[in-house]
């Protein structure tokens, strides 16, 4: 987020939840306050982070993406609040 901000965006947003059951939806809301530039879409990334510990101590981690959803096609205006609503594969239950 730093980054976005050093380059005068500002983006916010929130959770509904802080822990789903993997069957319901993960729901929430982005919205966009200040934008330099043209938005040509907003995607949300879903990661699985996998660690474990060696026998030295380290803590070894490997991140993997494991969905993407597109919540805005297009420039977006600012201020509007975005909802987001991710619904998970059968597969992933």
């Amino acid at each position: 987020a730093g980054a976005l901000l050093n380059q005068g965006f500002t983006i916010k947003g929130g959770l509904d939840k802080s822990a789903w059951f993997i069957e319901q939806p993960l729901t929430g809301w982005i919205t966009v306050e200040a934008c330099p530039s043209r938005i040509l879409s907003i995607d949300l990334e879903l990661c699985r982070i996998e660690g474990c510990t060696t026998s030295e101590g380290q803590n070894v981690s490997e991140t993997t993406t494991v969905q993407f959803t597109q919540i805005a096609d297009g420039n977006v205006s600012l201020g509007l609040k975005i909802p987001i609503c991710v619904v998970f594969p059968r597969l992933y239950c």
